[in-house]
């Protein structure tokens, strides 16, 4: 059995995916305090006419759940969101499928709210809408519904190596080393830079004063209303061009001391 390594919490328990690897992932709730461990929620295959796509040793496909993330609704009832990998209709490979469960009443508020394939790391939440990325795209959905909102064109190079939200603005860093940048409301396109500009194996990606900060080699700082450059940093190492030195890809952006930038 394999336990997931992201964790997910609310007051005081977690919550966590663990299973048989490639082959299901279940879910399970801790407690904070005890560390108590129990079985939540178990994967389940709907469709035995399927079973051949987890026994096939190319694919290596599994089902059950991906990442959850719990909180708290309006009526102050406890809330699971969480993405459910499976085939339902038993003729084709695995898909992805957003649903909701409402842990005080132990029933599912909506399941099987179809969504495009999800690496389990890209979520991010903001009020009732989560955001992700995945098929060559980037999706919003309403969490109380499961309703998608918005979703940008399909394309091969949108693979969105990391993407940040700040200031009413989604920005990704994409597959063919160029920033995007979106309305997080419309999900509208409102820049691109050329290429070059960094992106492909990007870090993190933070806002913070209306600068994106993110490391992809150097260390980059962009305005996020134009997407113009206003300051990139290689390594302190880097003698000259091809050293081979650079910054790791992980980075941390925190507020200056009384309000400064």
């Amino acid at each position: 059995m394999y336990m997931d390594n992201r964790i997910n919490g609310v007051e005081d328990k977690f919550f966590i995916t663990g299973g048989k690897e490639w082959e299901y992932t279940d879910l399970y709730e801790g407690n904070v305090k005890t560390g108590e461990l129990k079985l939540l929620l178990k994967a389940e295959f709907p469709h035995d006419g399927s079973k051949h796509i987890i026994k096939d040793h190319i694919t290596k496909e599994f089902y059950g759940y991906k990442q959850t993330y719990g909180y708290r609704d309006d009526k102050g009832e406890l809330m699971l969101l969480t993405m459910i990998q499976n085939s339902l209709d038993g003729k084709e490979g695995m898909k992805d499928y957003l649903s909701l469960y409402n842990y005080d009443k132990k029933k599912w508020k909506y399941r099987y709210e179809k969504a495009d394939r999800v690496p389990s790391s890209y979520y991010k939440i903001l009020g009732k809408r989560i955001y992700y990325r995945g098929g060559g795209r980037m999706t919003c959905h309403d969490i109380e519904t499961g309703k998608t909102i918005w979703r940008t064109k399909k394309s091969f190079s949108q693979t969105f190596d990391a993407f940040a939200i700040g200031e009413g603005k989604l920005i990704g860093a994409n597959g063919e080393d160029m920033l995007v940048c979106y309305d997080l409301a419309t999900g509208n396109e409102l820049w691109r830079t050329e290429r070059g500009m960094g992106g492909n194996g990007a870090s993190k990606m933070y806002v913070l004063n209306g600068i994106v900060y993110f490391i992809s080699g150097s260390l980059h700082g962009g305005d996020i209303q134009t997407g113009k450059y206003i300051w990139k940093i290689s390594s302190p190492d880097m003698t000259f061009y091809g050293s081979g030195a650079f910054f790791k890809p992980e980075i941390w952006v925190i507020p200056g001391r009384d309000g400064k930038k």
